[in-house]
């Protein structure tokens, strides 16, 4: 029996690679804990940065969830490898939990006393 790789659309590919680009230049250029806490960017920019970064983390980790739990529950018998996929899948949905939270408190900040 032979198995046949199952070959992305361009289009999935030209996404996926803005998504990765996006995500790893934002830190770079506008994030807290570059250069200790000197923006690049000025402030409403960085805001801006910040939520669309946060936004694209929940995307993209959100889908990988789904990826997980999607492969997990079409299966009829269980290994050890899906556990340890479903473990995977607990821990990144505390991340998109995590960038949730975050994105909430840089969309809407506490008032200042």
């Amino acid at each position: 029996m032979m198995i046949q790789a199952v070959r992305p659309a361009r289009k999935h590919l030209a996404l996926l690679a803005a998504l990765v680009g996006m995500m790893v230049a934002q830190p770079l250029v506008g994030h807290r804990s570059v250069a200790g806490g000197v923006y690049f960017l000025p402030r409403g920019v960085h805001t801006v940065s910040e939520v669309a970064y946060h936004s694209f983390m929940v995307a993209f980790l959100g889908f990988a969830v789904a990826v997980i739990l999607r492969d997990l529950f079409a299966k009829s018998v269980i290994s050890g490898d899906d556990v340890i996929g479903a473990i995977c899948g607990y821990l990144l949905l505390g991340l998109v939990w995590a960038n949730l939270y975050t994105l909430t408190t840089c969309s809407f900040p506490a008032p200042s006393p």
